[in-house]
């Protein structure tokens, strides 16, 4: 997750007609599946204790979690799409996360990242595969290994270009190059599986290589007029917001917080050669595009002040409490958002972010005002 100082705007209010009519947005969440042996949710062990259970007591509809490429695909396999295939390690933690979601009743969604050395000619994790295929075939065998998950996100915060590359600044290269990647994704899980639904996009608001809504416009697989947006599901992004929720705010600049997921959605439509016309209940667009929703994957905001995250910005425990009442609320109204997931359960203690306090629990374990307030949240 960057770091980014992230106090920004928002555009007036307005229901975005193209948004198909859908359930309320779903509660998601990042955080640990397993409590340790002394956490105070934890005390006697004898091994670890199930998150899960907790998860339910949230009412949480997601869990959301990482299977890194590069940790699963040590070396090249000679059979990629063979989940089975010597060559990949698979997590015992994604098999303890998918017993325990289909136990208590809640979704998982996966978000896959990091190349291995193998795919893209030795350098670091964060350089796209040299060929993309690579990484659509991955997706085809994590699929087959894990069938009960049909959530899958392409990749972390590409637009941010420390976790992709290359991404240079205010330039279409990066984007096109994850489009390429996320498009040949989305039809090998669509081959793998029809449930399967696809997020991409993955952007975040605040700083980094490209913006938002730059990185809206320059995503883009194909030549002159046949370019055309990727294919996928969903659109993913990272809606971190200093501001206390309200969408009546108006944007600041390019930075696309909570307060301007009605804008980002626009923003979107007109990739997809969608106008609106009108205002309110109003506007009209075109029923013939399918324009995805957006999946707010992340949105926090720190309890205590972390000198290293949002340039030290937090608010008091009660406020947080506060801020995820009122940013929930405030999606539930909202029919093209899908999810919106909070980062994370618990605070963390010191990472090198000299602690970094988003948790609804604090470190020793504790509940915090904000676990009420997510609990209650619809």
């Amino acid at each position: 997750m960057p770091r980014l100082i992230v106090l920004l705007g928002l555009a007036a209010t307005l229901v975005l007609a193209s948004a198909p009519a859908s359930q309320a947005a779903e509660k998601s969440i990042w955080g640990p599946s397993t409590f340790s042996v002394g956490d105070v949710n934890c005390p006697t062990g004898p091994d670890p204790c199930s998150a899960f259970p907790m998860y339910k007591q949230l009412g949480a509809d997601n869990y959301q979690f990482q299977i890194p490429w590069d940790t699963v695909a040590l070396s090249r396999p000679a059979n990629p799409r063979d989940p089975n295939d010597p060559a990949y390690h698979w997590p015992t933690f994604a098999d303890y996360d998918v017993q325990q979601a289909a136990q208590y009743g809640i979704s998982l969604a996966v978000l896959v990242q990091g190349t291995p050395s193998w795919a893209n000619g030795g350098r670091s994790r964060a350089w796209a595969p040299t060929n993309p295929q690579d990484y659509a075939d991955f997706m085809f065998a994590i699929s087959k290994r894990y069938p009960s998950i049909h959530r899958w996100m392409i990749w972390g915060e590409p637009s941010y270009g420390i976790n992709f590359q290359p991404m240079p600044a205010h330039s279409r290269v990066g984007p096109r190059t994850y489009a390429k990647l996320l498009d040949l994704a989305y039809g090998t899980l669509k081959q793998a599986s029809p449930a399967n639904i696809v997020i991409g996009g993955m952007t975040l608001n605040g700083g980094g290589a490209v913006s938002a809504p730059d990185f809206i416009r320059f995503l883009r697989v194909g030549k002159g007029k046949k370019a055309r947006p990727p294919r996928m599901d969903l659109w993913g992004h990272n809606p971190f917001e200093g501001r206390f929720p309200n969408i009546k705010k108006k944007p600041i600049g390019k930075f696309r917080g909570l307060n301007d997921v009605d804008t980002l959605y626009r923003e979107i439509q007109a990739a997809y050669g969608v106008k609106t016309k009108g205002k309110g209940k109003k506007a009209r667009v075109s029923k013939k595009l399918k324009v995805p929703r957006l999946w707010l994957s992340e949105w926090t905001v720190l309890s205590e002040a972390s000198p290293n995250l949002f340039g030290g910005f937090h608010v008091t425990p009660q406020q947080q409490a506060a801020y995820i009442t009122a940013g929930y609320k405030l999606v539930s109204k909202l029919k093209y958002v899908a999810g919106l997931g909070w980062y994370r359960l618990e605070d963390e203690a010191d990472n090198g972010h000299a602690g970094a306090a988003w948790g609804l629990l604090a470190a020793n374990g504790a509940r915090k005002p904000s676990f009420d307030a997510y609990a209650a949240a619809p």
